[in-house]
């Protein structure tokens, strides 16, 4: 769907991409060029040319910046979700849990706010480094809070 747009000139159109998918920007009679993009299938907004990675400084490799999610855990293990902010509260948990890290891509973000002081929360799926980029970290820290960005395909705590 095309929404607001005159074909014949350069004017503003709203434009429906993909599923999930919208854009917004100017268009002559022959191209169309959406400099913001909203896309709900990866919860990312984009900003600039959408075909050259943007005209701003952004997060991801695509040219999109982060569009993230509080979440409280439960008592249960979960997989973490990129470009969210994750909080474990204390007193939440009966048991150890486990914090699924996904694969992402460069400039994606995972934090975590850990007030958890008895059991532990460990790591799994993609391996979570230290600065060196060699040491692997196979738990959150209690109390502690928890920031990584996954940086040349490997996720690092960046704090």
């Amino acid at each position: 769907d095309n929404g607001l747009t005159n074909p014949s000139s350069n004017s503003f159109r709203i434009f429906g991409n993909a599923q999930n998918q919208y854009g917004l920007g100017v268009s002559s009679e022959t191209t169309f060029n959406p400099q913001i993009i909203l896309d709900g299938s990866t919860n990312r907004l984009k900003l600039g040319n959408y075909t050259t990675n943007g005209i701003l400084r952004t997060t991801g490799s695509d040219g999109s910046v982060v569009v993230g999610a509080m979440l409280n855990a439960t008592d249960a293990s979960f997989t973490a979700t990129l470009n969210g902010v994750h909080n474990i509260l204390d007193g939440v948990a009966t048991a150890n849990r486990v914090v699924t890290i996904p694969v992402g891509e460069n400039g994606d973000e995972l934090k975590f706010y850990n007030t958890e002081d008895f059991f532990v929360w460990s790591f799994t799926g993609e391996p979570v480094y230290l600065a060196d980029r060699v040491t692997v970290v196979t738990q959150l820290l209690f109390n502690v809070p928890c920031f990584i960005e996954r940086i040349d395909g490997r996720w690092i705590i960046t704090n």
